[in-house]
């Protein structure tokens, strides 16, 4: 049994490098297999992959499509979100609509989002939303794209700036974008490690969560593997997270004056659970199994005392 387990899993292990091989030898031109999603402008919004490719009529062979979710898991992701969090069919279309996707980054996300938003276009019709801004922050944004903007669509643009989140509202209003958002998306961000990893990689969440806790933002979280997602509801199910880097001769929260924590026990409108539109291509398949978006949650706030 040992045996036919092993061998079962490094045949699994094979055939996620082998898409990933597909993936990486195809990226460059991938963005030309994005099917025609004009079908999809007057169906209710799709809730799986095999309901995407169905409706948008895809004629792609099955490692392809699978191929192609790398790309499209940011728009899909972010249409679900809208759909399910935004639009109400009671009320009637939204006038205007305001994302903000933090994490932004030129080196992990690149040409993926003017190529890979497209969709959008469909995706988000106007009987539903009328004109969205999907605002990309993060210190990688690349100069080049540092408050510039792309039309997606007569109805949805994207706008780009390089700046922490909790330091942008100002660069915003300059932009002419809400510096309110309506949805906040931080796509993979690994925000629940505050600021640990500052010395490692740059990443400084603790101002930006304590932000979106304070004014009880609507915030849509994604993470890579449900371990990534076990140690968010670690994190964030303490009564109190830490600013700045830890100092690991204390022991409790206590020992840390008031101006190092945040008050914690954030409020999770949906549990962390498998995203409907992530990769289906597997990343540090050997090491650390996981795909991009591959669970979400949402949270509001803190949970009430």
């Amino acid at each position: 049994i040992k045996k036919a387990m092993q061998k079962q899993q490094e045949s699994r292990i094979a055939a996620s490098l082998r898409l990933r091989q597909l993936r990486d030898k195809a990226w460059a031109k991938v963005h030309t297999w994005i099917p025609n999603t004009g079908p999809l402008t007057d169906k209710p919004s799709v809730s799986s992959w095999k309901d995407f490719y169905k409706e948008a009529k895809a004629t792609l062979d099955a490692p392809s499509k699978k191929v192609l979710t790398d790309m499209l898991t940011w728009p899909l992701t972010l249409s679900n979100a809208l759909h399910e969090h935004m639009y109400d069919a009671k009320v009637g279309p939204r006038a205007k609509t305001t994302v903000h996707v933090l994490g932004y980054s030129d080196t992990v996300e690149g040409e993926r989002f003017t190529h890979a938003f497209g969709p959008l276009a469909d995706l988000l019709p106007a009987s539903r939303f009328q004109k969205v801004d999907i605002v990309c922050i993060g210190p990688e944004v690349g100069s080049k794209r540092h408050r510039r903007s792309h039309e997606v669509s007569p109805t949805v643009k994207m706008h780009f700036l390089k700046a922490l989140y909790h330091n942008s509202k100002s660069m915003m209003k300059k932009m002419g974008v809400s510096p309110a958002p309506d949805l906040v998306l931080a796509f993979n961000s690994g925000m629940w490690c505050l600021d640990a990893r500052k010395d490692i990689d740059g990443s400084e969440w603790s101002s930006t969560i304590e932000q979106l806790l304070d004014s009880e933002q609507l915030t849509v979280l994604t993470a890579r593997s449900e371990a990534e997602m076990q140690s968010c509801l670690r994190v964030f199910g303490n009564q109190w997270m830490l600013k700045g880097k830890p100092d690991f001769t204390k022991r409790t929260f206590e020992e840390y004056g008031a101006d190092k924590l945040i008050r914690g026990k954030v409020r999770f409108l949906l549990d962390p659970c498998p995203n409907p539109f992530r990769s289906l291509v597997q990343s540090h398949v050997r090491t650390e199994p996981g795909a991009r978006n591959a669970m979400w949650a949402v949270i509001k706030g803190r949970a009430p005392d």
